[in-house]
């Protein structure tokens, strides 16, 4: 029961790993599209402040060495296990 419970435990890290830069790409897209949005007043400059976070995360986050370090770490926690 203990090494599946350690085994589950291990799989959910594994996931956090492969999920944190997305999940917080999103979470600063839809930021900095609300706020700026109340910020202006305007809701259209919310959505341009959330289109070009969004591409600054796409070419600089999600596509770079930020994406493969979480791919090697995944590994090696898979490896360690």
């Amino acid at each position: 029961m203990g090494t599946e419970i350690a085994d589950l435990f291990v799989i959910a890290l594994a996931l956090a790993i492969l999920c944190a830069p997305i999940g917080f790409g999103l979470g600063a897209t839809w930021a900095a599209a609300y706020y700026t949005g109340l910020a202006t007043g305007h809701p259209w400059m919310g959505w341009v402040a959330g289109v070009i976070v969004f591409a600054l995360f796409c070419r600089y986050i999600w596509g770079s060495r930020l994406q493969r370090a979480s791919r090697r770490a995944l590994a090696a926690l898979i490896a360690g296990k």
